[in-house]
């Protein structure tokens, strides 16, 4: 039906369209809105790194089922000038400190000469100012959807330094600001206001052109185009704010030669290497580059890493601003380590001793402070003077668990509880896995390129499996975190051995890893076969962190339920998705902070020569 408003003009209504647009009804709730048949939630950012480069948004505006509400006006420079001196202060205050550490003191400085080179380009180039309020409208079809679209956006704004928060009991305030209305709510703007140069403002879009040249760093190849892809790991600035990796693809479409591609240009470079490699596919090109091979799968005498010595973890930086309730910590006390050690034992406990309830891995757990008591070790013991022959090993706490239900006054449900436990611990203390964890530490490398083989475990129990990869892990950080000022990266082949659903604190580790590393300039490289090995409900808030963390992404040939759960996270294009199913060795659809390349491996004969026969070519 048409109404006729001049003779000159109709104006038709389009009931169709209309319906379509407006929502069956809205229920506001503390957090979200019922609108419709969708749930949908406003949230804010909140804060920002000091420095932000090109296209610092488009990690967050490409996520499928999310909106940017951008909202910038213009104000006076004075008030930034203003907001950089009271943080020069609040810099040089802390400076002054007596109890800052090295770690902090060099944070401080880089922040101070940040906001130093800002105030040069506000004051000597006129530079014009906004206030800047973005807020994150998100859409999702129950709340599981809308709880994993938040965790990846909070994800993904916390690998780009950003911060985002719900804005709980103002949904409604909040629905108003990011309509296409411009109904602005100031309680709501403000929020999440900032001040930040024009420059910068405009700087959020993303824009796209061919190749990736870093000018230094890893030269793997072309992109479709026939751009260049020379990609710096280390580079830092706009979208590229860690260097982490994550590479997944099926067997036979150049995934191994790809990471010893790039493991190969960055050991030439000066970087140290330590891979973890369950399938012996490292041990040709480790003998080639004449680094350390090491098998901590058969029980060596060289390769042992005894479960209970605690790691000498160095100090954290305690201004983390990370919050997460279920954050593994990593340490912010050197005294406190005996503590945290415990938390790694509880993994370990809980992956080998599978057969034990929760009672009975509680009552484990007070037999190992007993035994560490028999060591002279407490939870406030300063481990910095033990050294490895300091520690108990697997016997020691079998032995502890024998005398303890020796106790006359014991329960005959405690005396089961006992009996259990004894039996768990046996194999691993005089039994048929005594070799792998009864004795102290033997595994020791000061060479640059290290490979910890656990080959000789493939016939095991999964579990066994499994724990012993954990073991090895947590060694490893321990090498990544002694020395901040070297380059080195830590290397996770076959990551699906930490994806187990039934103890997600694994998968919790090697987030946190993914979330700390770049702190100790290093890089963590997360290598699986597909995107399913992350995604079971139990793991998958941790799982999907290291898809959604790394600034440098490669997502190599697939196909069935894994391409389809590949293109629903990363919401690929049919293209893409085309590109993927061919399984097309060398092909991969590669992140490079926010540019999306189709990225085409090259490797010279004699590159692959050094890499060896394993792993495929």
């Amino acid at each position: 039906m048409a109404k006729k408003y001049s003779k000159e003009s109709i104006v038709y209504e389009n009931n169709k369209l209309i319906d379509a647009l407006t929502p069956m009804g809205l229920e506001f709730r503390r957090s979200d809105i019922q609108f419709g048949d969708m749930l949908s939630e406003v949230m804010v950012i909140t804060k920002y790194p000091s420095v932000l480069g090109t296209a610092w948004l488009s990690k967050i505006t490409k996520i499928s089922g999310v909106t940017l509400n951008i909202h910038a006006e213009p104000t006076s420079p004075t008030l930034l000038m203003t907001e950089l001196e009271e943080q020069m202060k609040t810099i040089s205050m802390k400076l002054t400190g007596s109890n800052i550490n090295e770690l902090t003191r060099r944070r401080l400085e880089t922040e101070q000469k940040d906001i130093l080179n800002l105030r040069e380009v506000i004051e000597d180039k006129n530079e014009k100012v906004v206030l800047m309020t973005i807020t994150v409208f998100l859409r999702a079809i129950d709340k599981d959807t809308l709880e994993s679209l938040k965790t990846r956006v909070k994800n993904i704004a916390s690998g780009n330094g950003l911060k985002v928060r719900t804005i709980s009991f103002r949904q409604q305030e909040s629905l108003k600001t990011v309509s296409p209305y411009f109904q602005h709510q100031k309680s709501i703007l403000n929020l999440g206001e900032q001040i930040m140069p024009m420059s910068t403002a405009s700087a959020s879009f993303p824009f796209n052109n061919s190749g990736v040249n870093h000018g230094k760093g890893v030269l793997l190849g072309k992109d479709a185009g026939g751009g260049i892809l020379l990609i710096d790991l280390w580079k830092r600035g706009g979208d590229i704010t860690n260097s982490n990796l994550t590479l997944l693809g099926v067997s036979g479409v150049g995934k191994s030669a790809t990471i010893k591609e790039i493991l190969m240009q960055e050991y030439a470079q000066g970087t140290k290497i330590i891979i973890l490699d369950p399938e012996r596919e490292y041990k040709e090109m480790c003998m080639n580059v004449h680094g350390s091979w090491i098998n901590i799968g058969s029980g060596d005498v060289g390769g042992r890493i005894n479960p209970f010595q605690v790691k000498s973890i160095p100090l954290d930086d305690d201004d983390d601003d990370d919050d997460d309730d279920d954050e593994i910590s990593f340490g912010s006390d050197i005294t406190n380590l005996v503590r945290l050690h415990f938390q790694f034992l509880r993994s370990f406990y809980r992956l080998y001793f599978r057969m034990l309830s929760e009672s009975e891995i509680a009552l484990l757990e007070e037999v190992t402070e007993i035994m560490y008591a028999n060591f002279d070790i407490t939870y406030d013991t300063n481990i910095s003077t033990k050294s490895p022959k300091d520690f108990p090993v697997m016997e020691d706490l079998y032995n502890t668990a024998i005398k303890e239900s020796e106790n006359d006054d014991l329960s005959d449900s405690m005396k089961e509880r006992y009996e259990n436990i004894i039996l768990a611990i046996r194999a691993g203390a005089i039994g048929a896995d005594s070799n792998l964890w009864n004795g102290i530490t033997t595994l020791e490398s000061t060479d640059d390129f290290i490979v910890l083989d656990t080959y000789d475990l493939q016939n095991s129990d999964i579990n066994l499996k499994r724990t012993q990869y954990f073991n090895a892990c947590t060694w490893i950080w321990e090498q990544v975190s002694a020395n901040r000022d070297e380059k080195i990266i830590m290397v996770v082949d076959e990551a699906y051995l930490m994806a187990d659903p039934e103890v997600p604190q694994t998968l919790m580790f090697l987030r946190d890893v993914e979330k700390r590393i770049r702190k100790y300039n290093g890089g963590l490289f997360v290598i699986s076969h597909s995107v399913v090995d992350f995604l079971h409900e139990n793991i998958k808030q941790y799982g999907q962190a290291l898809l959604d963390m790394p600034s440098f992404k490669f997502f190599m040939g697939t196909d069935g339920k894994d391409l389809q759960e590949a293109v629903n996270i990363m919401q690929f294009t049919d293209k893409e998705a085309d590109i993927l199913s061919k399984k097309q060795r060398g092909h991969a659809i590669a992140y490079i902070g926010s540019k999306k390349v189709h990225a085409i491996v090259h490797i010279e004969q004699w590159e692959l020569d050094m890499f060896g026969s394993a792993g495929g070519k």
